[in-house]
Protein backbone atom coordinates (compact mmCIF):
# COMPACT_ATOMS: atom_id res chain seq x y z
CA UNK A 1 0.00 0.00 0.00
CA UNK A 2 1.41 3.23 -1.09
CA UNK A 3 0.72 6.89 -0.67
CA UNK A 4 -0.54 9.59 -3.37
CA UNK A 5 0.46 13.16 -2.64
CA UNK A 6 2.19 14.74 0.41
CA UNK A 7 2.34 18.04 2.50
CA UNK A 8 0.32 18.68 5.86
CA UNK A 9 -1.54 22.40 5.40
CA UNK A 10 -4.58 23.45 6.64
CA UNK A 11 -6.78 26.17 4.91
CA UNK A 12 -10.42 27.50 5.48
CA UNK A 13 -11.34 24.32 7.68
CA UNK A 14 -9.80 22.28 4.83
CA UNK A 15 -6.76 19.84 5.45
CA UNK A 16 -4.50 18.98 2.77
CA UNK A 17 -2.60 16.02 4.93
CA UNK A 18 -0.24 13.33 3.98
CA UNK A 19 -1.17 10.06 2.96
CA UNK A 20 -4.25 11.30 1.46
CA UNK A 21 -4.66 8.40 -0.95
CA UNK A 22 -3.95 5.07 -0.67
CA UNK A 23 -3.14 2.45 -3.62
CA UNK A 24 -4.81 -0.89 -3.40
CA UNK A 25 -4.14 -4.04 -5.08
CA UNK A 26 -6.48 -6.13 -6.67
CA UNK A 27 -6.52 -8.61 -4.29
CA UNK A 28 -7.48 -6.58 -1.45
CA UNK A 29 -10.14 -4.81 -3.49
CA UNK A 30 -11.68 -8.32 -4.19
CA UNK A 31 -11.65 -9.36 -0.48
CA UNK A 32 -13.25 -5.75 0.41
CA UNK A 33 -16.01 -6.85 -2.45
CA UNK A 34 -16.23 -10.43 -1.76
CA UNK A 35 -14.85 -10.92 -5.45
CA UNK A 36 -17.15 -8.32 -6.63
CA UNK A 37 -20.59 -10.23 -5.52
CA UNK A 38 -23.62 -8.71 -6.95
CA UNK A 39 -25.43 -8.72 -3.90
CA UNK A 40 -23.02 -5.12 -2.52
CA UNK A 41 -24.00 -3.51 -5.93
CA UNK A 42 -25.30 -0.15 -4.58
CA UNK A 43 -25.40 2.04 -8.01
CA UNK A 44 -24.12 0.83 -11.95
CA UNK A 45 -24.04 2.93 -15.19
CA UNK A 46 -22.21 3.57 -18.17
CA UNK A 47 -18.79 3.74 -16.11
CA UNK A 48 -19.24 0.36 -14.80
CA UNK A 49 -20.37 -0.78 -10.73
CA UNK A 50 -20.15 0.56 -7.34
CA UNK A 51 -19.71 -1.60 -4.70
CA UNK A 52 -20.44 -1.81 -0.99
CA UNK A 53 -16.89 -2.83 0.12
CA UNK A 54 -15.24 -3.26 3.65
CA UNK A 55 -11.39 -2.71 4.33
CA UNK A 56 -9.20 -2.32 7.22
CA UNK A 57 -10.60 -5.90 8.46
CA UNK A 58 -14.31 -4.83 8.46
CA UNK A 59 -13.86 -1.85 10.56
CA UNK A 60 -14.44 0.62 7.34
CA UNK A 61 -17.34 0.75 5.12
CA UNK A 62 -16.61 2.05 1.91
CA UNK A 63 -18.26 2.61 -1.81
CA UNK A 64 -15.84 1.03 -4.07
CA UNK A 65 -16.31 1.94 -8.11
CA UNK A 66 -14.81 -0.15 -10.68
CA UNK A 67 -14.80 0.83 -14.32
CA UNK A 68 -15.47 -1.39 -17.14
CA UNK A 69 -13.87 -1.52 -20.51
CA UNK A 70 -16.49 -0.44 -22.72
CA UNK A 71 -16.89 2.41 -20.28
CA UNK A 72 -16.70 6.19 -21.78
CA UNK A 73 -14.69 7.36 -18.65
CA UNK A 74 -10.92 6.17 -19.49
CA UNK A 75 -7.84 6.66 -18.01
CA UNK A 76 -7.70 10.07 -18.55
CA UNK A 77 -10.83 11.07 -16.26
CA UNK A 78 -9.50 8.17 -13.60
CA UNK A 79 -6.33 10.30 -13.23
CA UNK A 80 -8.04 13.19 -13.23
CA UNK A 81 -10.64 11.92 -10.68
CA UNK A 82 -7.33 10.50 -8.20
CA UNK A 83 -5.43 14.34 -9.08
CA UNK A 84 -8.03 16.38 -8.31
CA UNK A 85 -9.52 14.58 -5.07
CA UNK A 86 -6.50 13.50 -3.37
CA UNK A 87 -5.83 17.12 -3.05
CA UNK A 88 -9.12 18.08 -1.69
CA UNK A 89 -10.36 17.64 1.69
CA UNK A 90 -13.91 19.63 2.72
CA UNK A 91 -17.44 18.87 4.47
CA UNK A 92 -19.44 18.80 1.02
CA UNK A 93 -17.05 17.26 -1.43
CA UNK A 94 -16.77 13.27 -1.31
CA UNK A 95 -13.75 11.88 0.06
CA UNK A 96 -11.52 9.76 -1.68
CA UNK A 97 -9.65 6.96 0.33
CA UNK A 98 -7.97 5.19 -1.98
CA UNK A 99 -6.93 3.53 -5.89
CA UNK A 100 -6.54 0.81 -7.59
CA UNK A 101 -4.62 0.46 -10.68
CA UNK A 102 -3.23 -3.25 -10.39
CA UNK A 103 -4.17 -5.84 -13.10
CA UNK A 104 -4.61 -3.03 -16.02
CA UNK A 105 -7.96 -2.17 -13.62
CA UNK A 106 -9.26 1.22 -13.00
CA UNK A 107 -10.67 1.19 -9.51
CA UNK A 108 -11.54 4.16 -7.23
CA UNK A 109 -12.62 3.75 -3.39
CA UNK A 110 -14.30 6.39 -1.52
CA UNK A 111 -16.09 6.89 1.77
CA UNK A 112 -19.35 5.27 1.83
CA UNK A 113 -22.67 7.58 1.65
CA UNK A 114 -25.33 5.35 3.26
CA UNK A 115 -28.18 7.40 1.53
CA UNK A 116 -26.64 7.25 -1.76
CA UNK A 117 -27.15 10.08 -4.76
CA UNK A 118 -29.93 13.35 -4.51
CA UNK A 119 -31.46 11.96 -7.34
CA UNK A 120 -32.36 8.61 -5.59
CA UNK A 121 -34.69 10.70 -3.25
CA UNK A 122 -36.36 12.52 -5.76
CA UNK A 123 -36.89 10.35 -8.53
CA UNK A 124 -37.68 7.15 -6.39
CA UNK A 125 -35.25 5.01 -8.26
CA UNK A 126 -34.22 1.86 -6.48
CA UNK A 127 -31.05 0.80 -6.13
CA UNK A 128 -29.94 -2.69 -6.32
CA UNK A 129 -28.73 -4.79 -3.78
CA UNK A 130 -28.44 -1.97 -1.05
CA UNK A 131 -32.17 -2.68 0.84
CA UNK A 132 -32.36 0.84 1.13
CA UNK A 133 -36.08 1.93 0.84
CA UNK A 134 -36.63 5.76 -0.67
CA UNK A 135 -37.24 8.24 1.58
CA UNK A 136 -39.20 11.51 0.57
CA UNK A 137 -37.04 14.35 1.09
CA UNK A 138 -39.57 17.34 2.76
CA UNK A 139 -38.53 21.06 1.60
CA UNK A 140 -36.49 21.67 4.89
CA UNK A 141 -34.32 18.38 3.91
CA UNK A 142 -33.75 19.48 0.39
CA UNK A 143 -32.77 23.25 1.10
CA UNK A 144 -30.08 21.82 3.54
CA UNK A 145 -28.77 19.71 0.65
CA UNK A 146 -29.01 22.31 -1.94
CA UNK A 147 -27.05 24.77 0.48
CA UNK A 148 -24.22 22.26 0.88
CA UNK A 149 -24.22 21.17 -2.44
CA UNK A 150 -23.52 25.11 -3.23
CA UNK A 151 -21.08 25.05 -0.09
CA UNK A 152 -18.80 22.49 -1.95
CA UNK A 153 -19.00 24.12 -5.21
CA UNK A 154 -18.32 27.66 -3.86
CA UNK A 155 -14.49 25.96 -1.86
CA UNK A 156 -14.17 23.97 -5.84
CA UNK A 157 -14.53 27.93 -7.28
CA UNK A 158 -12.88 30.25 -4.79
CA UNK A 159 -11.12 28.51 -1.83
CA UNK A 160 -8.63 26.41 -3.11
CA UNK A 161 -5.14 27.02 -4.71
CA UNK A 162 -5.98 26.13 -8.31
CA UNK A 163 -9.96 27.18 -9.26
CA UNK A 164 -11.49 23.80 -9.57
CA UNK A 165 -14.74 23.72 -12.50
CA UNK A 166 -16.50 20.36 -11.96
CA UNK A 167 -17.91 20.02 -15.09
CA UNK A 168 -20.66 17.56 -13.96
CA UNK A 169 -22.79 19.22 -11.70
CA UNK A 170 -25.83 16.94 -11.32
CA UNK A 171 -28.28 15.14 -8.56
CA UNK A 172 -26.73 11.65 -9.17
CA UNK A 173 -23.06 13.33 -8.14
CA UNK A 174 -24.92 14.99 -5.06
CA UNK A 175 -24.19 11.98 -2.54
CA UNK A 176 -25.95 12.15 0.86
CA UNK A 177 -24.14 10.22 3.98
CA UNK A 178 -25.85 8.64 6.92
CA UNK A 179 -26.36 12.52 8.24
CA UNK A 180 -27.97 13.75 5.14
CA UNK A 181 -25.00 15.76 4.09
CA UNK A 182 -24.52 17.02 0.78
CA UNK A 183 -20.97 15.73 -1.41
CA UNK A 184 -20.33 16.35 -4.52
CA UNK A 185 -18.51 13.54 -6.25
CA UNK A 186 -17.61 12.16 -9.76
CA UNK A 187 -14.12 14.69 -10.83
CA UNK A 188 -13.58 13.05 -13.57
CA UNK A 189 -14.18 15.57 -16.34
CA UNK A 190 -13.34 18.51 -13.31
CA UNK A 191 -10.67 21.37 -14.82
CA UNK A 192 -8.21 23.38 -13.07
CA UNK A 193 -8.17 27.12 -13.47
CA UNK A 194 -4.87 29.32 -12.98
CA UNK A 195 -6.05 31.68 -10.68
CA UNK A 196 -3.14 33.49 -10.23
CA UNK A 197 -3.37 34.47 -13.92
CA UNK A 198 -6.68 35.75 -13.91
CA UNK A 199 -7.27 33.00 -15.82
CA UNK A 200 -10.93 33.09 -16.54
CA UNK A 201 -12.36 30.04 -18.81
CA UNK A 202 -11.11 26.93 -20.31
CA UNK A 203 -11.20 26.48 -23.65
CA UNK A 204 -11.93 22.68 -24.43
CA UNK A 205 -13.95 19.99 -25.80
CA UNK A 206 -17.72 19.64 -25.20
CA UNK A 207 -18.22 17.37 -22.06
CA UNK A 208 -20.81 17.08 -19.37
CA UNK A 209 -23.99 15.27 -19.55
CA UNK A 210 -27.00 16.60 -21.53
CA UNK A 211 -29.76 18.93 -19.87
CA UNK A 212 -26.86 20.16 -17.41
CA UNK A 213 -25.21 21.74 -20.32
CA UNK A 214 -24.30 25.27 -20.42
CA UNK A 215 -25.61 27.05 -23.33
CA UNK A 216 -22.35 29.25 -23.15
CA UNK A 217 -20.47 26.62 -23.00
CA UNK A 218 -21.49 24.28 -25.55
CA UNK A 219 -21.21 26.86 -27.94
CA UNK A 220 -18.18 28.52 -27.88
CA UNK A 221 -16.63 25.84 -26.06
CA UNK A 222 -15.09 28.16 -23.43
CA UNK A 223 -15.62 26.08 -19.65
CA UNK A 224 -16.23 28.52 -16.61
CA UNK A 225 -17.02 28.24 -13.18
CA UNK A 226 -20.51 29.81 -14.52
CA UNK A 227 -21.26 26.57 -16.52
CA UNK A 228 -20.95 24.82 -12.81
CA UNK A 229 -23.62 27.96 -11.47
CA UNK A 230 -25.70 26.90 -14.94
CA UNK A 231 -25.90 23.28 -14.34
CA UNK A 232 -26.66 23.80 -10.12
CA UNK A 233 -29.75 26.13 -11.59
CA UNK A 234 -31.54 23.24 -13.51
CA UNK A 235 -29.88 20.85 -10.34
CA UNK A 236 -32.03 23.35 -7.88
CA UNK A 237 -35.28 23.39 -10.17
CA UNK A 238 -35.01 19.48 -9.74
CA UNK A 239 -35.06 19.68 -6.02
CA UNK A 240 -38.18 21.91 -6.18
CA UNK A 241 -40.05 20.12 -9.32
CA UNK A 242 -39.23 16.35 -8.70
CA UNK A 243 -38.76 15.77 -11.93
CA UNK A 244 -35.36 15.28 -14.19
CA UNK A 245 -33.75 17.96 -16.69
CA UNK A 246 -34.86 15.91 -20.02
CA UNK A 247 -38.24 13.69 -19.47
CA UNK A 248 -39.64 12.72 -22.87
CA UNK A 249 -42.64 11.03 -21.62
CA UNK A 250 -44.46 14.53 -21.19
CA UNK A 251 -45.47 16.98 -23.82
CA UNK A 252 -43.24 18.62 -26.18
CA UNK A 253 -42.75 21.94 -24.23
CA UNK A 254 -41.88 20.66 -20.73
CA UNK A 255 -39.39 18.00 -22.11
CA UNK A 256 -36.42 20.54 -21.05
CA UNK A 257 -36.89 21.19 -17.56
CA UNK A 258 -34.64 24.33 -17.69
CA UNK A 259 -36.61 25.98 -20.47
CA UNK A 260 -40.04 25.02 -19.03
CA UNK A 261 -39.55 26.15 -15.41
CA UNK A 262 -38.20 29.61 -16.70
CA UNK A 263 -41.47 29.82 -18.90
CA UNK A 264 -43.44 29.07 -15.69
CA UNK A 265 -41.78 31.38 -14.27
CA UNK A 266 -42.26 34.34 -16.49
CA UNK A 267 -45.72 33.46 -16.82
CA UNK A 268 -46.34 33.71 -13.23
CA UNK A 269 -47.20 30.01 -13.22
CA UNK A 270 -44.52 29.22 -10.30
CA UNK A 271 -46.76 26.90 -8.29
CA UNK A 272 -47.96 24.48 -10.72
CA UNK A 273 -44.75 23.14 -10.92
CA UNK A 274 -43.98 22.29 -7.42
CA UNK A 275 -43.60 18.60 -6.05
CA UNK A 276 -46.86 18.00 -4.64
CA UNK A 277 -45.38 16.67 -1.73
CA UNK A 278 -43.71 19.60 -0.87
CA UNK A 279 -46.29 22.22 -1.83
CA UNK A 280 -47.35 22.85 1.12
CA UNK A 281 -44.63 22.91 3.07
CA UNK A 282 -42.43 26.13 1.81
CA UNK A 283 -43.27 29.60 2.57
CA UNK A 284 -44.01 32.35 0.03
CA UNK A 285 -41.01 34.07 0.97
CA UNK A 286 -38.62 31.21 0.85
CA UNK A 287 -40.07 29.79 -2.46
CA UNK A 288 -39.46 33.10 -3.70
CA UNK A 289 -36.12 33.57 -2.93
CA UNK A 290 -35.41 29.86 -4.19
CA UNK A 291 -36.85 30.92 -7.47
CA UNK A 292 -35.20 33.50 -7.86
CA UNK A 293 -31.99 32.70 -7.41
CA UNK A 294 -32.23 29.39 -10.08
CA UNK A 295 -33.56 31.53 -12.46
CA UNK A 296 -30.48 33.75 -12.17
CA UNK A 297 -28.41 30.44 -12.33
CA UNK A 298 -30.02 29.86 -15.51
CA UNK A 299 -29.19 33.26 -17.38
CA UNK A 300 -28.20 32.86 -20.93
CA UNK A 301 -25.14 34.74 -20.52
CA UNK A 302 -22.37 33.86 -18.12
CA UNK A 303 -21.86 37.43 -16.90
CA UNK A 304 -25.88 37.14 -15.23
CA UNK A 305 -25.20 34.50 -13.36
CA UNK A 306 -24.25 34.36 -9.78
CA UNK A 307 -21.11 33.26 -8.36
CA UNK A 308 -21.80 29.73 -6.12
CA UNK A 309 -20.38 32.02 -2.96
CA UNK A 310 -23.88 34.08 -3.85
CA UNK A 311 -25.57 31.12 -4.03
CA UNK A 312 -25.12 30.02 -0.88
CA UNK A 313 -26.05 33.27 0.54
CA UNK A 314 -29.04 33.63 -1.20
CA UNK A 315 -29.88 30.08 0.02
CA UNK A 316 -29.36 30.95 3.53
CA UNK A 317 -31.64 33.70 3.37
CA UNK A 318 -34.46 31.48 1.66
CA UNK A 319 -33.54 28.99 4.75
CA UNK A 320 -34.02 31.86 7.33
CA UNK A 321 -37.23 33.31 5.57
CA UNK A 322 -39.01 29.85 5.56
CA UNK A 323 -38.19 30.01 9.39
CA UNK A 324 -38.06 26.13 10.54
CA UNK A 325 -34.12 25.75 10.03
CA UNK A 326 -31.38 27.42 11.85
CA UNK A 327 -28.82 29.35 9.74
CA UNK A 328 -25.69 26.97 9.38
CA UNK A 329 -22.54 29.22 10.27
CA UNK A 330 -19.02 28.68 8.26
CA UNK A 331 -15.86 28.31 9.59
CA UNK A 332 -14.33 31.30 10.17
CA UNK A 333 -16.84 33.99 9.73
CA UNK A 334 -16.09 36.47 12.44
CA UNK A 335 -18.01 40.14 12.56
CA UNK A 336 -18.49 43.50 14.32
CA UNK A 337 -22.05 44.45 15.17
CA UNK A 338 -21.04 47.57 16.27
CA UNK A 339 -19.31 48.43 12.89
CA UNK A 340 -19.87 52.57 12.28
CA UNK A 341 -21.34 53.94 9.41
CA UNK A 342 -17.70 55.69 9.04
CA UNK A 343 -15.72 52.30 9.30
CA UNK A 344 -18.19 51.22 6.52
CA UNK A 345 -17.43 54.17 4.05
CA UNK A 346 -13.99 54.10 4.73
CA UNK A 347 -13.89 50.07 3.56
CA UNK A 348 -15.02 52.16 0.34
CA UNK A 349 -18.58 50.71 0.10
CA UNK A 350 -20.78 53.44 -1.56
CA UNK A 351 -24.03 53.52 0.89
CA UNK A 352 -25.35 56.53 -0.56
CA UNK A 353 -27.10 57.54 2.32
CA UNK A 354 -26.24 61.31 2.23
CA UNK A 355 -29.87 61.01 -0.14
CA UNK A 356 -31.47 59.83 3.46
CA UNK A 357 -30.79 62.88 5.23
CA UNK A 358 -33.62 64.70 6.26
CA UNK A 359 -36.11 62.29 5.16
CA UNK A 360 -37.06 60.50 8.79
CA UNK A 361 -40.28 61.15 10.60
CA UNK A 362 -39.95 64.70 12.42
CA UNK A 363 -41.31 66.20 15.40
CA UNK A 364 -40.91 62.64 17.81
CA UNK A 365 -43.16 61.01 14.93
CA UNK A 366 -42.94 56.78 15.03
CA UNK A 367 -41.50 55.29 11.96
CA UNK A 368 -44.31 53.21 12.53
CA UNK A 369 -46.09 55.35 10.03
CA UNK A 370 -44.05 54.77 7.70
CA UNK A 371 -44.20 51.57 5.53
CA UNK A 372 -40.46 51.53 4.50
CA UNK A 373 -38.01 53.88 5.19
CA UNK A 374 -36.06 53.15 1.97
CA UNK A 375 -37.44 54.86 -1.24
CA UNK A 376 -36.25 52.14 -3.05
CA UNK A 377 -37.52 49.46 -0.96
CA UNK A 378 -34.44 47.70 -0.03
CA UNK A 379 -36.03 46.26 3.42
CA UNK A 380 -37.81 44.11 1.55
CA UNK A 381 -35.24 41.61 1.27
CA UNK A 382 -35.28 41.16 5.16
CA UNK A 383 -38.04 39.78 7.33
CA UNK A 384 -39.47 42.77 9.50
CA UNK A 385 -40.18 41.68 13.22
CA UNK A 386 -42.90 43.44 15.05
CA UNK A 387 -41.20 44.68 18.57
CA UNK A 388 -43.88 42.25 20.66
CA UNK A 389 -41.74 39.67 18.84
CA UNK A 390 -38.37 40.98 19.40
CA UNK A 391 -39.21 41.17 23.20
CA UNK A 392 -40.41 37.50 23.27
CA UNK A 393 -37.17 36.02 21.82
CA UNK A 394 -35.11 38.35 24.01
CA UNK A 395 -37.41 38.02 27.17
CA UNK A 396 -38.11 41.43 27.05
CA UNK A 397 -33.87 42.03 26.81
CA UNK A 398 -33.07 40.07 29.53
CA UNK A 399 -29.45 38.76 28.17
CA UNK A 400 -27.62 41.06 27.46
CA UNK A 401 -24.21 40.22 25.93
CA UNK A 402 -22.43 42.93 24.75
CA UNK A 403 -22.29 46.85 24.23
CA UNK A 404 -20.46 49.68 22.25
CA UNK A 405 -18.09 51.59 23.58
CA UNK A 406 -20.09 54.72 24.08
CA UNK A 407 -22.83 52.22 25.06
CA UNK A 408 -25.64 53.75 22.92
CA UNK A 409 -25.57 50.40 20.90
CA UNK A 410 -26.44 47.13 22.85
CA UNK A 411 -26.24 43.42 21.90
CA UNK A 412 -28.95 40.64 23.34
CA UNK A 413 -28.86 37.08 22.42
CA UNK A 414 -32.49 35.78 21.94
CA UNK A 415 -34.45 32.54 20.37
CA UNK A 416 -37.00 32.75 17.53
CA UNK A 417 -39.15 29.78 18.50
CA UNK A 418 -41.23 29.63 15.59
CA UNK A 419 -38.06 29.12 13.27
CA UNK A 420 -36.10 27.30 15.97
CA UNK A 421 -33.28 30.24 15.01
CA UNK A 422 -30.73 31.98 17.49
CA UNK A 423 -30.14 35.17 16.78
CA UNK A 424 -27.95 38.27 17.65
CA UNK A 425 -30.18 41.47 18.07
CA UNK A 426 -28.59 44.81 18.25
CA UNK A 427 -30.74 47.74 20.16
CA UNK A 428 -30.14 51.30 19.58
CA UNK A 429 -30.60 52.91 22.80
CA UNK A 430 -33.30 55.00 23.63
CA UNK A 431 -32.51 58.75 24.10
CA UNK A 432 -29.59 59.01 21.68
CA UNK A 433 -29.16 60.66 18.80
CA UNK A 434 -32.03 59.41 16.70
CA UNK A 435 -31.12 60.95 13.44
CA UNK A 436 -27.29 59.40 13.84
CA UNK A 437 -29.33 56.29 14.78
CA UNK A 438 -31.43 55.84 11.80
CA UNK A 439 -28.43 56.87 9.69
CA UNK A 440 -26.26 54.21 11.23
CA UNK A 441 -29.33 51.71 10.79
CA UNK A 442 -29.65 52.90 6.90
CA UNK A 443 -26.35 52.46 6.32
CA UNK A 444 -25.88 48.74 7.60
CA UNK A 445 -29.18 47.45 5.69
CA UNK A 446 -27.88 48.64 2.41
CA UNK A 447 -24.86 47.74 2.83
CA UNK A 448 -26.27 44.00 3.33
CA UNK A 449 -28.77 44.76 0.57
CA UNK A 450 -25.61 44.38 -1.63
CA UNK A 451 -23.47 41.67 -0.10
CA UNK A 452 -23.83 37.74 0.03
CA UNK A 453 -20.52 36.13 0.98
CA UNK A 454 -19.44 33.43 3.42
CA UNK A 455 -17.25 35.34 5.26
CA UNK A 456 -19.75 38.28 5.95
CA UNK A 457 -21.95 37.44 8.87
CA UNK A 458 -26.29 37.33 7.81
CA UNK A 459 -28.44 40.05 8.57
CA UNK A 460 -31.95 38.52 8.98
CA UNK A 461 -34.08 41.32 10.11
CA UNK A 462 -35.38 44.43 11.73
CA UNK A 463 -37.69 46.37 13.77
CA UNK A 464 -38.76 49.93 13.43
CA UNK A 465 -41.59 50.39 16.22
CA UNK A 466 -42.18 53.15 18.05
CA UNK A 467 -38.96 54.52 19.06
CA UNK A 468 -37.13 51.04 18.93
CA UNK A 469 -34.46 50.69 15.84
CA UNK A 470 -33.62 47.33 15.62
CA UNK A 471 -31.35 44.76 13.44
CA UNK A 472 -31.38 40.98 13.73
CA UNK A 473 -28.37 39.24 12.80
CA UNK A 474 -27.60 35.43 12.78
CA UNK A 475 -25.84 34.49 16.31
CA UNK A 476 -22.02 33.84 16.61
CA UNK A 477 -21.89 31.26 19.25
CA UNK A 478 -18.17 32.54 19.93
CA UNK A 479 -18.61 36.18 19.52
CA UNK A 480 -15.63 38.35 18.15
CA UNK A 481 -11.94 37.99 17.34
CA UNK A 482 -11.27 40.28 19.64
CA UNK A 483 -13.13 38.33 22.54
CA UNK A 484 -11.23 34.67 21.69
CA UNK A 485 -7.55 36.89 21.96
CA UNK A 486 -8.10 39.11 25.07
CA UNK A 487 -11.52 37.94 27.03
CA UNK A 488 -11.45 34.72 27.03
CA UNK A 489 -8.88 31.67 28.77
CA UNK A 490 -11.13 28.69 28.25
CA UNK A 491 -10.58 27.80 24.49
CA UNK A 492 -6.69 29.38 23.47
CA UNK A 493 -6.83 29.33 19.41
CA UNK A 494 -4.52 27.42 17.60
CA UNK A 495 -1.58 29.30 15.41
CA UNK A 496 -3.55 27.38 12.50
CA UNK A 497 -6.96 28.58 13.79
CA UNK A 498 -5.65 31.90 13.83
CA UNK A 499 -4.24 31.98 10.32
CA UNK A 500 -7.78 30.09 8.95
CA UNK A 501 -10.12 33.02 10.48
CA UNK A 502 -7.54 35.56 9.12
CA UNK A 503 -7.75 34.32 5.81
CA UNK A 504 -11.72 33.93 5.97
CA UNK A 505 -11.30 37.69 7.22
CA UNK A 506 -9.53 38.56 4.05
CA UNK A 507 -11.86 37.04 1.70
CA UNK A 508 -15.31 39.00 3.13
CA UNK A 509 -12.65 42.08 2.34
CA UNK A 510 -11.49 41.25 -0.52
CA UNK A 511 -15.34 41.16 -1.54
Amino acid sequence: MSAFGSGNTTTNGVSQSEELCRWFSFVEIQSATNNFDNALVIGKGGFGKVYKGFIDGGATTVAIKRSNAESKQGAAEFWTEIKTLSKLRHTHLVTLIGYSDDCEEMILVYEYMANGTLADHLYQYSREGNGNAIYHLTWEERLKICIGAAQGLAYLHTDTEEGVIHRDVKTTNILLDENWVAKISDFGLSKMVNTSHLQTHVSTDVKGTFGYLDPAYFLTRRLTKKSDVYAFGVVLFEVLCARPPVDTSVEEEQIGLALWAQKCIKNGMLDEIIDPFIRGQISPNCLKVFAEVANKCLHNHSKGRPTMSEVVESLKYGMASHGNIRISRHKGIISNLFLSTADVVAKGVDLGWRKWKNKGPKNGMSWQLCRDPFADGVTQLYHRFSLAEIQAATNNFHELVGMSPRGDVRLYRGHISSGNLEVAIKRWKEGTSRERNLDQFRAEIQVHSHLRHLHIVSLIGYCIDKHEVILVYEYMARWSLYHQLYETNKYPLKWEKQLEICIGVARGLQC
